[in-house]
């Protein structure tokens, strides 16, 4: 499958992995070098300069030649809101899909940045609510299983899916 998205969206989304990077690497001390992004991300240093250039541009950081670069408020709160959406997609992968821990972190770090806020509350949600009922979400996920292995429903199933 070929993907749709723009250039500007391919940028915006390697931006967004360099902010959560930094944000991570910035705690403890704020001050973040950029050799420790590029080991981070296993990125050339010239290729870690020019995109810390665009998200000074931005005022997402702030970076001075050779210097740390520390994330603006803006930058820490859209690291912030990256980190989080990747957490959910990744929870949903691992404990309603069941997708294998590698699969589903290669999966979120791709849709954390296209899935809209709207979607992405709705998941959140779908995950908290089959969490919070184990009972059901057994017999949800159990059900699930069967009809992915085998496209059939259990006769519990039966009337719940226009069957």
């Amino acid at each position: 499958m070929k993907s749709s998205w723009s250039e500007k969206e391919k940028e915006t989304a390697s931006l967004e992995d360099y902010l959560k990077v930094i944000f991570k690497l910035s705690d403890p001390d704020p001050q973040v070098q950029v050799t420790a992004i590029s080991e981070e991300m296993n990125i050339k240093k010239p290729s870690v300069t020019s995109a810390v250039s665009r998200l000074k541009e931005k005022g997402f950081v702030e970076h001075k030649s050779y210097g740390p670069v520390i994330l603006t408020k803006k930058g820490q709160q859209l690291a912030e809101e990256v980190k989080e959406r990747h957490e959910v997609l990744f929870q949903f992968f691992t404990e309603i899909l069941e997708v294998n821990e590698a699969r589903a972190e290669e999966d979120a770090c791709q849709l954390e940045h296209y899935v809209s806020e709207r979607t992405l509350e709705k998941i959140s949600k779908f995950v908290d609510f089959l969490i919070s009922c184990p009972r059901d979400r057994a017999i949800v996920l159990k059900n699930f299983k069967k009809y992915v292995s085998e496209g059939t429903r259990n006769e519990e199933m039966r009337g719940c899916c226009g069957d």
